[in-house]
């Protein structure tokens, strides 16, 4: 439908100016390095069904002609929220999600070598864009990217 009617791009992102889904990754992964860091009340089958639904996403827009970005606008929340997610520090925050950009482009097929996880873990941990010609970062959809 989205399509015939000349929709081409479908952008769905997390923790824009919200504490929801912030971030995003304890939602749809689990990272045994970092046990503390954990959704209350979410079940390893409810994230499984979360990612799975993510999954379905991704793939029925692709299988429409529509192209999908994930977009998460902030992986910490602002000083003045309430975390939904449990554990997450300014002292953690970047190596998580340093390990959780590993296992999510491991699932996909994809590696990225350990500076640029560190690289794009620090620009997401901060808010910032990564401006770069390096394309390896272009399968981050999480991570704004300007080429100059």
């Amino acid at each position: 439908m989205l399509a015939r009617r000349r929709f081409n791009r479908f952008n769905l992102v997390f923790a824009h100016q919200t504490n929801y889904l912030a971030p995003p990754y304890p939602f749809w992964l689990d990272i045994p390095e970092f046990p503390q860091i954990r959704v209350p009340g979410l079940s390893d089958d409810d994230r499984k069904r979360n990612l799975e639904m993510l999954q379905y996403i991704s793939e029925a827009a692709a299988d429409h002609g529509i192209d999908f970005t994930l977009g998460v606008w902030e992986h910490n929340i602002q000083t003045n929220m309430q975390p939904t997610v449990e554990g997450i520090t300014r002292e953690n925050i970047g190596p998580y999600s340093r390990a959780a950009l590993k296992v999510a482009q491991q699932r996909r097929g994809l590696s990225l070598n350990e500076n640029d996880l560190w690289i794009a873990a620090t620009a997401l941990a901060i808010g910032a864009t990564l401006v770069t010609r390096d394309s390896d970062f272009k399968n981050i959809e999480t991570l704004a990217v300007l080429t100059p």
